[in-house]
């Protein structure tokens, strides 16, 4: 975690704002959270971020997680730099119909295929 300058942080203009760290410990400042390393820390104002990942040898308090949740930012615990998925907290829909419309999907055989042709029709312009 080297972050020294927040103005790196991708816009929400320019798609998903998210953040990654490993070997920190992540705590409540404020109406934000803070990010501690052997370097110092960091502040990061929740309200412009929608994911943070956690990393190997993450530590982060009750107080970070209520108010990561507050502002509607999704946390996933993951493996050394985002390979792996563990776990996730709720994001802001605090819901999961999206997900279970798409298990319904996968799960039915001949509606999957139909979402497979409409992804390659998407995809290519092309009719199959």
């Amino acid at each position: 975690m080297r972050i020294k300058d927040l103005h790196v942080l991708p816009k929400f203009g320019d798609g998903w704002s998210y953040l990654y760290v490993e070997h920190c410990r992540v705590d409540q400042d404020g109406r934000a959270i803070a990010i501690h390393d052997k370097t110092g820390q960091v502040p990061v104002p929740c309200a412009n971020l929608a994911l943070l990942m956690l990393g190997p040898g993450v530590s982060i308090t009750h107080a970070a997680v209520s108010v990561l949740a507050d502002h509607g930012c999704l946390v996933a615990w993951c493996g050394e730099q985002g390979v792996r998925f563990y776990a996730l907290g709720l994001g802001e829909t605090r819901g999961a119909a999206n997900l279970l419309h798409q298990a319904r999907l996968w799960a039915d055989p001949v509606r999957r295929m139909e979402v497979v042709r409409r992804m390659y029709q998407l995809r290519f312009a092309e009719n199959f």
